[in-house]
């Protein structure tokens, strides 16, 4: 087995990365100079000064010297990592096509509203280095390509797989989900423990004084969602380690939580939002309404209204049912009584649609005072809406990525054990 050694003397290095980045004057051997050995292949200190740059503007950290130094053995981890994975994909003869990595580029452009084309000036604008984003979408598209072919088998989600994780769906409709983005950090032994929740910390900080989770969850999630900044998407507390959900139940829909140690590593998570799975907005339900109008103007006077209430009530007692009700509309005033159509509650004005809310079908309300009169209301009809069961393709792509995040995270372990890593500065 080779050597897998981080040295812990990173931090001096950072002197050097500070004044890189503050533009200081410094000599072209020293920006060259190497930062770390992974096997075959360096990493110059100009390259991790670019990453810092790039982690830096895409997070929204201060860009202070003293960031730069907390934040620089971090990126420079995860540079080791990229260079290890580029190197297996290129081991195992995986390519990137210049179609792929123009599309991958594309997509980054369109989610920060870049023009199209303009990735690399819009950088180089900033002080960063394009080669820097390019070098890391090319190792994640590698990545993804590797994991897919050499791990085939692992990955495979049977049909009764599928079948199981529908009930499950089914049976917990109702219960409470939670719209969760995670940054995870691996923890591959003893040793790394202390170093990896301190790295933890230090983001949860970062985080917490308005750093942009996605962007930092793209830089040092060790999990597959790293390439969506994070995005667990909607999980129910069964569906995540009882640690981990304990920990996501505390939360306040924006809030960040303390590192947790989960299965592998350490896990950051912020909860987006919580709601009923598959229950849909009430407002959203459908009812098929009439009613009886005796018209009143705006302003009467109160033994006018009186009087057209009492006759409201009345008519009310004569109604047995939706025929009545059309029968009584019919001799009322047709012009403004009889079949409403089929009306979203949300679009009614408030005080009508909390009566017809809690209306049962085919029993005629109270009178309810408006500007335009007295109203009978009675529903004839009404279409629940919920929240339907995702479709098998969905639910197939849910857990095929769950299975990729873990097979994923061995195939790097695995790589990293019998690599030879030597930080140099």
């Amino acid at each position: 087995m080779k050597l897998f050694r981080i040295a812990r003397r990173v931090a001096i290095a950072l002197v050097l990365t500070a004044s890189l980045v503050s533009g200081g004057g410094v000599r072209a051997q020293e920006i060259e100079r190497i930062a770390a050995v992974v096997n075959d292949d360096a990493i110059s200190v100009f390259d991790l000064v670019q990453r810092i740059k790039l982690v830096i503007f895409s997070s929204g950290l201060p860009n202070t010297p003293e960031v730069m130094q907390k934040i620089g053995p971090q990126v420079l981890r995860a540079l080791i990592d990229e260079k290890l994975r580029l190197q297996e994909a290129k081991r195992q003869k995986i390519t990137v096509s210049d179609a792929e990595l123009k599309a991958a580029l594309a997509q980054i452009e369109r989610g920060n509203r870049i023009p199209l084309g303009t990735l690399k000036s819009y950088l180089r604008a900033r002080g960063i280095d394009p080669e820097t984003v390019i070098e890391q979408v090319r190792a994640q598209i590698a990545w993804s390509k590797l994991v897919a072919r050499r791990r085939k088998s692992e990955l495979k989600v049977s049909e009764d797989e599928v079948d199981a994780e529908i009930k499950r769906i089914e049976a917990s409709r109702g219960s409470v989900e939670y719209r969760v983005s995670e940054i995870f950090l691996a923890v591959e032994s003893e040793d790394q423990e202390a170093r990896v929740l301190a790295d933890a910390v230090q983001l949860v900080g970062q985080l917490r004084a308005g750093a942009d989770f996605a962007a930092l969850a793209r830089q040092f999630s060790a999990g597959a969602t790293a390439g969506t900044g994070g995005d667990l998407g909607w999980v129910t507390k069964e569906q995540l380690a009882d640690r981990i959900a304990e920990a996501v139940a505390r939360l306040k829909p924006g809030e960040i939580s303390d590192p947790v140690r989960g299965n592998g590593g350490y896990e950051i998570l912020r909860l987006v939002d919580r709601r009923r799975r598959m229950e849909g907005n009430p407002d959203d339900t459908k009812v098929a309404l009439r009613q009886v109008l005796l018209t009143l103007p705006e302003v009467a006077a109160d033994g006018v209204v009186r009087e057209v209430i009492d006759r409201a009530n009345a008519i009310r007692a004569t109604i047995r049912g939706c025929q009545d009700m059309s029968r009584v509309a019919a001799k009322v005033d047709p012009s403004v009584s009889g079949d409403v159509g089929t009306v979203r509650l949300g679009d009614l004005p408030a005080p009508m649609r909390e009566v017809v809310r809690a209306l049962p079908v085919g029993q005629v309300s109270a009178p309810l005072r408006t500007q335009r009169g007295a109203h009978l209301l009675m529903v004839c009809g009404r279409q629940e809406v919920g929240g339907d069961l995702p479709s098998r393709a969905t639910v197939r792509r849910q857990l095929e990525d769950r299975r990729f995040d873990l097979v994923s995270r061995r195939y790097l372990r695995d790589i990293r054990r019998d690599a030879f890593v030597d930080v140099r500065i």
